[in-house]
């Protein structure tokens, strides 16, 4: 995943019910330096907040990085990866 994280050039979506941030902390940090629109939803849960500190370090380069409290199990595993803008020939 992480091949395809470094080619987005405009915006990364990801839902996940809990995220490795030792594996893919540098990677958002890098995309966001330049200038790539990260959205993270996740899990209110424990194996997220292990991550707290690399968390508010990756908020204040511009990730906007929620938590949600689900009434049962989330199960999303869910990444949306804009690699290029499309070209006008290609827009639907």
């Amino acid at each position: 995943m992480i091949s395809n994280l470094e080619k987005a050039q405009r915006e990364v979506t990801i839902l996940m019910a809990w995220l490795n941030f030792d594996i893919y902390g540098d990677t958002f940090a890098t995309l966001l330096k330049r200038n790539v629109c990260l959205k993270i939803l996740l899990d209110n849960n424990q194996s997220n907040f292990k991550y707290w500190e690399k968390i508010q370090k990756l908020k204040k380069l511009g990730a906007k990085i929620l938590f949600y409290q689900y009434s049962g199990i989330m199960h999303i595993k869910d990444a949306v990866i804009e690699v290029h803008e499309r070209s006008k020939d290609e827009q639907l």
